[in-house]
């Protein structure tokens, strides 16, 4: 039987026992109901909200659990809620290096998925080419520093201290950065594609702020082109369908090759 998901404690402030606030109740290899997943987003949720501090940590990525729940199990809540899954199918947070992710597990069969983040690349087209993600990990670093952080790309670590400048941009400069992580997110994922034959069925990008980096337009038209160029690209034909989710469940995009 999983353990419950946990509750809310006393008043806390230091980051250790800003810990004791929620129990995180799931550990890898074992299953769970997407139900026990939904009941711990909704107390995560309520929780934070009452307690900034701990939200801080969690998009800091300062708590052990938090990088597990923000870069898989919250992705796969998406995706659930996206394709409308039932609360009684299984999940199974699989080991770390293993080609699969997450396991789902229901009575149609095991679906495993294979789970990458998708981030604008501000540096496309210049001299600097830095990991998206790289980028990524500096905003969340100046936010912890209490820096003000501008979306953009023009930040840097001097002295072990992050430097964020505003950047003037228009819809056109977010979707070239957006259209450029989003390939990279999937060729990197792609170049591995032999890895996952018979393991992984379906590839999860997640990628956040979709719809707001496309001014909130409808997202297919612009995503699904990315997809099938990427997968043309792939020596091997692996994932039954892509699925691209933004915490926007309008910015949602299933697609089967």
């Amino acid at each position: 039987m999983s353990r419950s998901p946990g509750f809310p404690k006393s008043e806390y402030c230091n980051l250790r026992d800003m810990q004791q606030l929620i129990d995180f109740p799931f550990d890898r290899g074992k299953l769970y109901p997407l139900a026990d997943l939904n009941r711990f987003s909704d107390t995560l949720a309520d929780v934070r909200q009452k307690h900034p501090k701990l939200g801080e940590a969690i998009r800091a990525r300062s708590i052990p659990w938090a990088k597990l729940w923000c870069e898989e199990l919250w992705p796969v809540k998406l995706f659930a809620d996206g394709d409308g899954l039932s609360a009684d199918t299984k999940f199974k947070i699989m080991n770390e290096g293993d080609p699969v992710d997450v396991e789902l597990h229901s009575s149609s069969g095991v679906t495993g998925i294979q789970i990458t983040l998708a981030y604008p690349d501000w540096d496309s087209g210049t001299a600097k080419c830095r990991n998206p993600g790289y980028v990524v990990s500096m905003e969340r670093q100046g936010t912890n520093q209490k820096n003000p952080v501008f979306l953009g790309g023009d930040i840097i670590k001097s002295a072990g201290r992050i430097i964020s400048n505003p950047r003037v941009r228009d819809d056109n400069d977010d979707r070239v950065a957006l259209e450029a992580g989003l390939r990279k997110a999937m060729a990197e994922k792609l170049t591995k594609a032999e890895r996952y034959i018979g393991k992984a069925d379906i590839l999860l990008v997640y990628a956040s702020r979709l719809r707001y980096h496309l001014n909130y337009s409808e997202p297919s038209s612009f995503v699904i082109p990315i997809i099938t160029n990427e997968l043309n690209k792939s020596k091997y034909n692996v994932f039954k369908k892509v699925i691209i989710a933004d915490d926007d469940p309008l910015g949602y995009v299933a697609y089967s090759p």
